[in-house]
Order: C-alpha cells, then structure tokens, then sequence
C-alpha cells in the first residue's frame, strides 16, 4: 500500500482507479438504474489508415478488434504492477531517473502483456461481431423442393444452412 501512493508511483495509481471507477459505472449502468443525464453530446471516433507498418503495429495489438478500454485497462493494471514491483525491488530510494528507466521497461513489457492477455478478449469479441442475421446468397445452391410442383404460382424449396434450413417460396 505504501508504495502505490509514493510520489513516483501516484500517477498510475490515480489512472488505475479512474479505470476502476470506469468499470464500476459500466456494472452500475449494466444493473439498469433509471438515472437521466440529459447529455447530448455524440462523439464519434473512427481509425482510418491506408496500410502499411504502423496498421500492422495497430493489429498486433489488437487496435480494432478490442474495445480500446479493455486494451487500456489490461495496459494500466500490467502497468501498475510494473511499477509497485520495480519501484520496491529496484528503486526504493525514489530517484526519478531510476524511476524513468523502469517506466520506459515497464511500457515495452506492458505492450506484450496488452498482446497474451487480449488474445482470447480479441477471440471473444469477433465471436461478437458475427451477424448471425446476415443473409446468405442462395443463388446457386442446392435446395430441395418440398411441394408437389412448382409453377409460375406457388412451389416451396428448403435450403440447409449453417444454422436452422431455410424454406424459400420458388417460382
């Protein structure tokens, strides 16, 4: 506890607990409490890059995939106990410089922790993002007619799919 609140160390304590004050109005806000704001404001943020080695950097890390809180979530708890763990085993002295070195260590093994750790939240929310409504093309396939006849009138086919068949009205 006394090392979260040394001097060097406050900021990414204060950063942790905004974020866990962010994750505690997300489960507030899950639990559906009628509370109205009234805020109109609408923000908007969108990502678009052409290519090359700096999108490749965004989706090692999961940019896109992954809500960017999760992301910085995952980044300020690694982050944190970075910083407590190195400040009490490498610096406990509280020099700034020292303190400046393990941070800029702390960040590049943060980033690889961000990476293990959002692999299976990245598996998950693609899972998500499936439309499970999205139409299939049926032309072309193979479907079975399941009426009589078919003619200019009336005529039902069945097409199997992923998930539940289809039967489709054919002329």
């Amino acid at each position: 506890m006394n090392e979260s609140i040394r001097l060097l160390n406050l900021p990414i304590t204060v950063l942790l607990i905004v974020i866990v004050f962010f994750w505690l109005s997300v489960v507030l806000g899950m639990l559906d409490f009628d509370i109205d704001f009234d805020t109109d404001t609408d923000f908007d943020a969108e990502l678009d890059i052409d290519g090359g080695i700096f999108r490749g950097m965004l989706s090692f890390f999961y940019i896109g995939e992954l809500p960017v809180m999760v992301l910085l979530s995952i980044g300020v708890f690694s982050m944190w106990v970075l910083t407590i763990m190195g400040s009490h085993y490498f610096n406990p002295n509280q020099v700034w410089y020292i303190a400046t070195g393990l941070d800029a260590v702390n960040f590049l093994i943060t980033l690889f922790v961000c990476k293990i750790v959002g692999y299976p939240f990245a598996k998950l929310f693609k899972m998500f993002k499936v439309d499970a409504n999205a139409t299939a093309p049926a032309i072309g396939r193979e479907c079975i007619i399941m009426t009589t006849q078919v003619s200019k009138k009336m005529g039902q086919a069945e097409m199997n799919t992923k998930r539940a068949p289809l039967l489709l009205n054919v002329i």
